[in-house]
């Protein structure tokens, strides 16, 4: 358990360190154009914030869960301050502005992650006790 909870954190940091390049880069499309990952960059803005937060904030949250059950909360929160900080980060780059759309877009992806985790974990709790902690 010790093992899998180490490579969780590792695996969350990576996203956290990919994510905050992605946000604080000027150009971060620069790295897939003319590749077969291009299409990405005709995505809805919108849509690749609320995914990105989706996908760090699942793997955050549930880390979070594994280490101390009541930090499901805390996760969420800072990764709410963490999103907001980004945001007004870029206004500071050039290209890139601060954009309260994106922050709500990234609170979105936030939200729809903490009630996925919770509902799995409140699943998970119902049909195995023994695998999921109290």
């Amino acid at each position: 358990m010790i093992q899998s909870t180490k490579l969780h954190a590792l695996l969350s940091v990576g996203m956290l360190l990919l994510v905050s390049w992605a946000l604080l880069s000027p150009d971060p499309f620069e790295v897939v154009r003319n590749t077969p990952l291009a299409p990405v960059e005709r995505l809805s803005d919108l849509v690749l914030h609320t995914g990105v937060f989706l996908l760090l904030s699942i793997a955050v949250i549930g880390l979070g869960y594994r280490i101390q059950q009541r930090l499901t909360t805390t996760a969420a929160g800072l990764l709410a301050v963490y999103s907001g900080s980004t945001e007004l980060i870029q206004a500071r780059i050039p290209g890139r502005t601060c954009d309260p759309v994106d922050a709500m877009a990234n609170l979105t992806g936030i939200l729809i992650a903490y009630i996925v985790v919770r509902t799995v974990i409140g699943v998970l709790r119902e049909r195995q006790p023994s695998i999921v902690r109290n």
